[in-house]
């Protein structure tokens, strides 16, 4: 762990690191729909903006100039006012950006929420957004009714159909009198009024709701804007070739697929849409659709570079890949760069502050690093024992400053007290450092951090131990209870195909490369798969809910 080595060099002096001294513009003041929609004028209209990759279906950038303030129009007419929350239920969707931008139009909240979720998760989080108004596609209708059965009686006034032919069908608005849109000039508080709802993973209890006003949202396009000014024309151009067709398969419901989606909007680009990731429909629709760039998760990293279905298919028309959503080891990108022969792009954010740094580009690049600091934001690193601000190497958790913290959380003071502190710092629980360079580096979780005799152990190191190992496909790191060294990390490990694995070797194996402390005395268990989230990020609770039931100690 890069900053409490023992024996680490002379402490650096404390600091908080940024972009640098350059003069930013402001961040556009706007209703981020309305800086989308004038975006959105200055493109073809007959291009998509968005392809089904499985059915070919689409939609056209005059689609959305037409249909969004028709349905803003059907909203408010429907009684949708400024400041109403509207939930969205659905698997991924063409038209997630036009109903979104509809929403965000008239002054309202978008709630995208989980389509996976049982009625009891859903009522939890209709009743935690303060919801009034959904939008639901036909697949979840018996589901999100049970869940409103669950709550007090007119809860949702109103709930719309994701389907043509429908009585309450959502596409039955496009016949109304176009709205005007609600702007800073008739009442849109720019900073807080809430634009996006998106509900964290809720790994380590129930999902909060992140209140993400228009100032966050509208943040990255001030940095993408920042951005191309330093670029030649050239980079500009290569920058635009390699994101003119990224595939998206991240939950639209997570901020990754937000970024995604709306992200090709601006520029005027065409997102093509995966419903749900398999192996072969991803290479199919990377080869049907010349898909540009793809963006991952590191399991998906990790299986890509190991798959020979990557020789079974063109996937030349890939430019770039990038990988987000958890810490990905340095080997495990070497490994893919190596296998692909394309770049490897990385970023780091939260849902709670949007994407804060960037690896490749106009940012530069560093191989392990989750890249660097982004213009418009401040990151300090406090030690977590003492909490002192440390400086350039010194691991500790990473704290963020910038405009695209959020409001706070959905109805709940005392988790958003518990998240921003007085002076706005965002404590994330993540542990990292940062480099002289201001290039940003993630090594674990505060909560997932194994304590043995005194020392703390990380996780991810151990797993990334395993991971250099050609039998392990996928691997997973807790701490468990131990009567002599109160913790003992315990790993479970997924072998690779046709891999004939023996627990007692791959011990040794541990044994040979690391210090006795982090050795893996907690015992290797094989498992067919690991539970994971929507998005890909590993479940650590779930494996250590599992052992508590069947041993209290080793």
């Amino acid at each position: 762990m890069a900053g409490n080595n023992e024996g680490a060099a002379k402490k650096s002096t404390p600091r908080v690191a940024t972009w640098g001294p350059l003069l930013l513009r402001p961040i556009p003041k706007d209703n981020y729909a309305v800086y989308m929609m004038n975006a959105i004028a200055n493109h073809e209209g007959s291009k998509p903006s968005v392809i089904d990759a499985e059915s070919g279906e689409f939609r056209t950038y005059s689609y959305l100039r037409e249909n969004v303030p028709r349905v803003a129009g059907g909203l408010r007419s429907s009684g949708v006012c400024p400041g109403d929350v509207v939930v969205f239920l659905s698997p991924n969707h063409i038209d997630y950006q036009l109903l979104l931008l509809s929403v965000m139009y008239c002054g309202a909240s978008f709630a995208p929420v989980n389509p996976d979720l049982t009625s009891g998760e859903l009522s939890h989080m209709i009743q935690k957004s303060c919801a009034r108004w959904a939008i639901c596609h036909p697949s979840k209708l018996d589901n999100f009714q049970k869940a409103v059965g669950l709550l007090p009686g007119n809860t949702i006034r109103k709930t719309w159909i994701l389907e043509q032919r429908s009585e309450n069908s959502i596409y039955n608005l496009m016949d109304s009198p176009p709205a005007n849109p609600v702007t800073i000039e008739n009442g849109l508080d720019f900073k807080k009024s809430v634009a996006l709802i998106l509900f964290s993973s809720g790994t380590t209890g129930f999902p909060k709701g992140v209140l993400l006003s228009h100032e966050n949202l509208l943040l990255s396009h001030a940095i993408n804007r920042y951005l191309q000014a330093l670029m030649t024309p050239e980079e500009a151009a290569r920058g635009k070739q390699i994101n003119e067709r990224p595939l998206l398969m991240m939950p639209m419901c997570h901020l990754f697929g937000f970024v995604i989606s709306m992200g090709v909007l601006a520029p005027g680009c065409t997102v093509i849409l995966l419903k749900r990731f398999t192996p072969n429909t991803f290479f199919q629709a990377i080869e049907k659709h010349k898909v540009t760039i793809c963006h991952l998760v590191p399991h998906l990293v990790n299986f890509l570079s190991k798959t020979p279905l990557y020789d079974q298919y063109d996937t030349s028309s890939v430019l770039g890949f990038t990988s987000a959503t958890a810490p990905l080891g340095k080997e495990t990108a070497n490994a893919f760069i190596k296998r692909t022969g394309r770049i490897l792009g990385s970023g780091y954010g939260l849902t709670e502050t949007g994407g804060i740094t960037g690896n490749g580009g106009a940012l530069g690049f560093k191989a392990g690093s989750v890249g660097r600091i982004m213009p418009y934001v401040r990151i300090k690193v406090l030690n977590v024992t003492t909490g002192e601000m440390l400086g350039d190497n010194e691991e500790g958790e990473i704290c963020i400053n910038s405009p695209g913290n959020m409001v706070g959380y959905a109805n709940d003071l005392k988790a958003t007290k518990g998240m921003i502190d007085d002076e706005g710092w965002v404590h994330t629980g993540d542990i990292g450092y940062f480099d002289k360079d201001n290039f940003l580096y993630i090594t674990d979780r505060m909560k997932d951090l194994i304590k043995v005799k005194g020392f703390q152990v990380s996780p991810s190191e151990l797993e990334l131990v395993l991971l250099g190992h050609d039998g392990v496909s996928e691997v997973a790191v807790i701490g468990v209870p131990h009567d002599r060294t109160g913790e003992a990390p315990r790993a479970y490990v997924v072998p690779a195909p046709g891999a004939h694995l023996d627990a007692k070797q791959l011990q040794e194996y541990v044994r040979d490369r690391v210090v006795p402390y982090k050795q893996m005395t907690g015992g290797i268990v094989f498992v067919d798969s690991l539970p994971r989230n929507l998005t890909g990020k590993l479940l650590r609770k779930k494996l250590k809910e599992e052992f508590t039931k069947t041993k209290s100690k080793l």
